[in-house]
């Protein structure tokens, strides 16, 4: 296989594996906020999860506090592959 034709087969391939490569999420029952997110990899098992909580209101420049997102303030990832976290 030529070069140019290794470099095309890898492009297409990674390519390929990005478009199967899909979110799901958790909903909470009552309040309808994610907890849950996973990124899926091209077999569809989760590759990257991401668990979000301690919801709180973003204070937004020229709104008033009733209209302000509710954003997770806590968000705790997960590699599944490598077995490391981070939380932010």
């Amino acid at each position: 296989m030529s070069e140019d034709a290794a470099h095309a087969f890898k492009t297409r391939s990674l390519r390929d594996a990005a478009a199967r490569a899909v979110a799901a999420s958790d909903l909470d029952e009552k309040t309808a906020r994610p907890v849950r997110i996973d990124l899926l990899n091209a077999e569809g098992f989760s590759r990257v999860s991401a668990l979000l909580s301690r919801y709180d209101h973003l204070e937004t420049t020229g709104k008033p506090p009733g209209s302000w997102p509710t954003i997770a303030t806590m968000i705790e990832i997960n590699d599944l592959e490598t077995e490391s976290s981070a939380k932010l």
